[in-house]
């Protein structure tokens, strides 16, 4: 599987890309280079404590202004923000600085912060079923799951 992405947030994973900038001029490819689900299981509690999943051996993390997927044996369909983009070949090329965004901010509901600590909840929740299926401190608190080490 690979990812290529402009801000931090991919699905709703806020820290995939930890180090992202909007006015780099680069795209972040991430190439998650297992399918074993327990192993992506383990990746993405390392996404939720902070994007440490960069460091992974499993995981290939590269900025870059264009890049062009091409497939090798099997189709690969392309999947834009959640929508059918065609299949591949594709090619990305960031075109820095070429939207002007603007938002107002005193629009934005109070609610919407509030819903942090949501996440907060399922995160911690996500990683200690996480760790009791690895037996891992993923999180370096020296607690796995709910018992200490």
């Amino acid at each position: 599987m690979f990812l290529v992405a402009l801000t931090n947030s991919i699905g709703g994973f806020e820290q995939i890309v930890p180090d992202a900038s909007l006015d780099d001029g680069k795209f972040t490819m991430i190439v998650v280079k297992t399918d074993n689900l327990v192993e992506i299981l383990h990746l993405l509690t390392l996404v939720l404590n902070g994007g440490k999943h960069i460091n992974d051996d499993r995981i290939l993390y590269v900025k870059t202004n264009k890049l062009i997927a091409k497939p090798v044996d099997n189709r690969i369909m392309i999947n834009i923000d959640g929508e059918y983009g065609g299949d591949a070949p594709v090619k990305f090329v960031n075109l820095k600085q070429h939207l002007e965004i603007m938002a107002n901010t005193d629009e934005i509901p109070n609610d919407a912060i509030s819903r942090q600590d949501e996440t907060e909840d399922f995160r911690r929740k996500f990683v200690e079923g996480v760790e009791e299926i690895t037996s891992d401190d993923i999180n370096d608190d020296g607690i796995i799951g709910e018992t200490k080490e």
